[in-house]
Protein backbone atom coordinates (compact mmCIF):
# COMPACT_ATOMS: atom_id res chain seq x y z
CA UNK A 1 0.00 0.00 0.00
CA UNK A 2 1.21 3.51 -0.89
CA UNK A 3 -0.32 6.53 0.73
CA UNK A 4 -0.21 9.61 -2.07
CA UNK A 5 -0.94 8.90 -5.59
CA UNK A 6 0.94 12.02 -6.95
CA UNK A 7 4.49 11.82 -8.82
CA UNK A 8 5.81 9.88 -5.75
CA UNK A 9 3.60 7.53 -4.96
CA UNK A 10 2.27 6.84 -8.69
CA UNK A 11 5.86 6.63 -9.59
CA UNK A 12 6.63 4.48 -6.69
CA UNK A 13 3.64 2.39 -7.66
CA UNK A 14 4.73 2.20 -11.40
CA UNK A 15 8.35 1.10 -10.94
CA UNK A 16 7.28 -1.70 -8.25
CA UNK A 17 5.31 -3.05 -10.59
CA UNK A 18 7.87 -3.26 -13.29
CA UNK A 19 10.19 -4.84 -10.78
CA UNK A 20 7.46 -6.85 -8.67
CA UNK A 21 5.84 -8.65 -11.95
CA UNK A 22 2.42 -10.09 -12.55
CA UNK A 23 1.80 -11.60 -8.91
CA UNK A 24 2.23 -8.55 -7.01
CA UNK A 25 -0.32 -6.37 -5.75
CA UNK A 26 -0.10 -2.55 -4.79
CA UNK A 27 -3.22 -0.10 -3.93
CA UNK A 28 -2.25 3.76 -3.91
CA UNK A 29 -4.44 5.88 -1.71
CA UNK A 30 -4.99 9.73 -2.58
CA UNK A 31 -7.53 11.83 0.06
CA UNK A 32 -7.51 14.78 -2.77
CA UNK A 33 -8.10 13.81 -6.48
CA UNK A 34 -7.11 17.64 -7.21
CA UNK A 35 -3.48 17.13 -5.93
CA UNK A 36 -3.29 21.11 -4.77
CA UNK A 37 -1.85 20.60 -1.52
CA UNK A 38 0.46 17.84 -2.96
CA UNK A 39 4.41 18.06 -2.60
CA UNK A 40 4.35 18.17 -6.53
CA UNK A 41 1.83 20.97 -7.25
CA UNK A 42 3.50 22.79 -4.78
CA UNK A 43 6.87 22.26 -5.97
CA UNK A 44 8.88 24.31 -8.14
CA UNK A 45 8.88 22.13 -11.01
CA UNK A 46 12.23 22.57 -11.52
CA UNK A 47 15.10 19.06 -11.91
CA UNK A 48 18.76 20.16 -11.85
CA UNK A 49 21.61 18.11 -11.69
CA UNK A 50 24.46 20.29 -9.94
CA UNK A 51 25.16 18.27 -6.54
CA UNK A 52 27.94 17.10 -4.77
CA UNK A 53 26.22 13.99 -3.68
CA UNK A 54 26.79 11.24 -6.37
CA UNK A 55 23.57 9.70 -5.62
CA UNK A 56 21.73 13.04 -5.98
CA UNK A 57 23.23 13.51 -9.56
CA UNK A 58 22.32 10.14 -11.11
CA UNK A 59 19.07 10.18 -9.52
CA UNK A 60 18.64 13.60 -11.41
CA UNK A 61 19.78 12.48 -14.10
CA UNK A 62 17.30 9.63 -14.33
CA UNK A 63 14.48 12.27 -13.77
CA UNK A 64 15.58 14.47 -16.52
CA UNK A 65 14.97 11.89 -19.36
CA UNK A 66 11.50 11.45 -17.87
CA UNK A 67 10.99 15.41 -17.77
CA UNK A 68 12.65 15.70 -21.73
CA UNK A 69 12.03 13.95 -24.42
CA UNK A 70 11.96 10.21 -22.83
CA UNK A 71 8.94 10.31 -21.82
CA UNK A 72 7.97 7.24 -23.46
CA UNK A 73 10.35 5.06 -21.83
CA UNK A 74 7.52 5.31 -18.56
CA UNK A 75 4.20 5.68 -20.18
CA UNK A 76 4.57 2.90 -22.91
CA UNK A 77 1.99 0.35 -20.61
CA UNK A 78 -0.82 3.04 -21.31
CA UNK A 79 -2.86 3.30 -23.66
CA UNK A 80 -3.04 7.42 -22.83
CA UNK A 81 -0.72 9.32 -24.83
CA UNK A 82 2.03 11.15 -22.82
CA UNK A 83 1.29 14.56 -22.39
CA UNK A 84 3.55 17.18 -23.29
CA UNK A 85 5.16 18.77 -19.86
CA UNK A 86 6.10 21.96 -21.39
CA UNK A 87 10.40 21.23 -20.51
CA UNK A 88 12.22 24.32 -20.40
CA UNK A 89 16.07 23.72 -20.78
CA UNK A 90 17.62 26.32 -19.74
CA UNK A 91 19.52 25.60 -16.71
CA UNK A 92 20.92 26.37 -13.41
CA UNK A 93 23.26 28.98 -13.03
CA UNK A 94 25.25 28.89 -9.66
CA UNK A 95 27.55 31.54 -9.79
CA UNK A 96 30.99 31.07 -7.07
CA UNK A 97 33.49 33.92 -5.21
CA UNK A 98 37.19 33.59 -6.61
CA UNK A 99 37.71 31.91 -3.69
CA UNK A 100 34.96 28.97 -4.53
CA UNK A 101 36.34 28.41 -7.83
CA UNK A 102 38.27 25.01 -7.23
CA UNK A 103 35.56 23.85 -5.09
CA UNK A 104 32.89 24.92 -8.17
CA UNK A 105 35.21 23.32 -10.71
CA UNK A 106 35.64 20.43 -8.47
CA UNK A 107 31.68 19.52 -8.36
CA UNK A 108 31.35 20.44 -11.70
CA UNK A 109 34.16 17.19 -12.69
CA UNK A 110 31.96 15.40 -10.28
CA UNK A 111 28.68 15.99 -12.05
CA UNK A 112 30.10 15.49 -15.32
CA UNK A 113 31.82 11.90 -14.26
CA UNK A 114 27.78 10.60 -13.91
CA UNK A 115 26.98 12.15 -17.19
CA UNK A 116 25.45 15.63 -16.05
CA UNK A 117 26.49 18.46 -18.61
CA UNK A 118 27.36 20.91 -16.40
CA UNK A 119 30.05 23.24 -17.53
CA UNK A 120 32.31 25.69 -15.93
CA UNK A 121 32.44 28.96 -17.34
CA UNK A 122 35.03 31.67 -16.40
CA UNK A 123 33.68 35.00 -16.25
CA UNK A 124 34.44 35.97 -19.89
CA UNK A 125 32.27 32.93 -20.56
CA UNK A 126 29.80 33.78 -18.53
CA UNK A 127 29.53 37.56 -20.12
CA UNK A 128 29.40 36.37 -23.28
CA UNK A 129 26.53 33.34 -22.46
CA UNK A 130 24.24 35.54 -20.26
CA UNK A 131 25.44 39.44 -21.18
CA UNK A 132 23.01 41.32 -18.59
CA UNK A 133 25.23 39.54 -15.86
CA UNK A 134 27.53 41.52 -13.68
CA UNK A 135 30.43 39.14 -13.61
CA UNK A 136 32.68 41.95 -12.16
CA UNK A 137 32.61 39.93 -9.01
CA UNK A 138 32.20 36.26 -9.38
CA UNK A 139 35.29 33.72 -10.26
CA UNK A 140 33.20 32.16 -12.61
CA UNK A 141 29.67 30.44 -12.64
CA UNK A 142 28.82 26.63 -13.03
CA UNK A 143 25.77 26.28 -15.85
CA UNK A 144 23.46 23.34 -16.65
CA UNK A 145 23.79 23.17 -20.53
CA UNK A 146 21.78 20.39 -21.04
CA UNK A 147 19.09 18.44 -19.00
CA UNK A 148 18.22 21.29 -16.67
CA UNK A 149 14.77 23.85 -16.41
CA UNK A 150 11.36 23.43 -15.27
CA UNK A 151 8.44 21.82 -16.39
CA UNK A 152 4.41 20.94 -15.85
CA UNK A 153 3.91 19.77 -12.88
CA UNK A 154 0.52 18.60 -13.01
CA UNK A 155 1.12 16.78 -16.46
CA UNK A 156 3.58 14.96 -14.39
CA UNK A 157 0.64 14.19 -12.11
CA UNK A 158 -1.25 13.02 -14.93
CA UNK A 159 1.92 10.66 -16.64
CA UNK A 160 2.61 9.03 -13.54
CA UNK A 161 -0.99 8.31 -12.63
CA UNK A 162 -1.88 7.12 -16.15
CA UNK A 163 1.08 4.93 -15.89
CA UNK A 164 0.12 3.12 -12.60
CA UNK A 165 -3.57 3.41 -13.16
CA UNK A 166 -2.76 1.05 -16.36
CA UNK A 167 -0.97 -1.30 -14.68
CA UNK A 168 -2.80 -4.65 -14.20
CA UNK A 169 -1.56 -5.09 -10.71
CA UNK A 170 -2.36 -1.36 -9.53
CA UNK A 171 -5.62 -0.82 -7.33
CA UNK A 172 -5.96 3.32 -7.01
CA UNK A 173 -8.55 4.40 -4.36
CA UNK A 174 -9.51 8.27 -4.00
CA UNK A 175 -11.33 9.56 -0.88
CA UNK A 176 -13.49 12.88 -0.95
CA UNK A 177 -12.06 14.32 2.22
CA UNK A 178 -8.92 15.34 2.69
CA UNK A 179 -8.55 14.36 6.24
CA UNK A 180 -9.47 11.01 7.65
CA UNK A 181 -9.75 12.29 11.23
CA UNK A 182 -8.78 8.91 12.31
CA UNK A 183 -11.83 6.92 11.43
CA UNK A 184 -11.69 3.13 10.48
CA UNK A 185 -13.69 2.35 7.59
CA UNK A 186 -14.74 -0.68 5.08
CA UNK A 187 -13.61 -0.17 1.50
CA UNK A 188 -16.86 -0.01 -0.63
CA UNK A 189 -18.76 -1.38 -3.48
CA UNK A 190 -16.19 -2.25 -5.61
CA UNK A 191 -13.38 -5.02 -4.27
CA UNK A 192 -10.70 -7.40 -5.05
CA UNK A 193 -9.01 -9.73 -2.89
CA UNK A 194 -6.42 -6.63 -1.64
CA UNK A 195 -9.21 -4.37 -0.35
CA UNK A 196 -10.65 -7.72 1.72
CA UNK A 197 -7.26 -7.63 3.26
CA UNK A 198 -7.43 -4.21 4.76
CA UNK A 199 -11.00 -3.54 5.54
CA UNK A 200 -10.50 -4.57 8.98
CA UNK A 201 -7.29 -1.92 8.94
CA UNK A 202 -7.60 1.94 10.47
CA UNK A 203 -6.47 5.17 8.20
CA UNK A 204 -6.76 3.39 5.25
CA UNK A 205 -10.16 4.89 3.46
CA UNK A 206 -12.80 6.99 4.87
CA UNK A 207 -16.46 6.83 4.44
CA UNK A 208 -17.10 8.95 2.21
CA UNK A 209 -14.95 7.46 -0.31
CA UNK A 210 -15.64 8.95 -3.87
CA UNK A 211 -14.24 6.20 -6.13
CA UNK A 212 -12.74 3.29 -6.27
CA UNK A 213 -10.69 2.05 -9.45
CA UNK A 214 -9.70 -1.48 -9.71
CA UNK A 215 -7.93 -2.89 -12.91
CA UNK A 216 -9.17 -5.84 -14.44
Amino acid sequence: MIVGDAVVGSSTAYWLSQALGKDASILLVERDSSYESSSTALSTSAIRQQYSNPINVKSASSASRLSGGSRSEWCHSTPVPAPDLGFKEHGYLYCCSPEGVQAARERVDLQRSFGAHTVFLEPGALKQQFPWLNVRDPGGGSWGARDEGWFDSMGMIQAHSNAAENTPICDVLITKNKSYHGQSATIGTQRSALTDRLTDLPHIAHPNFSGYRHNQ
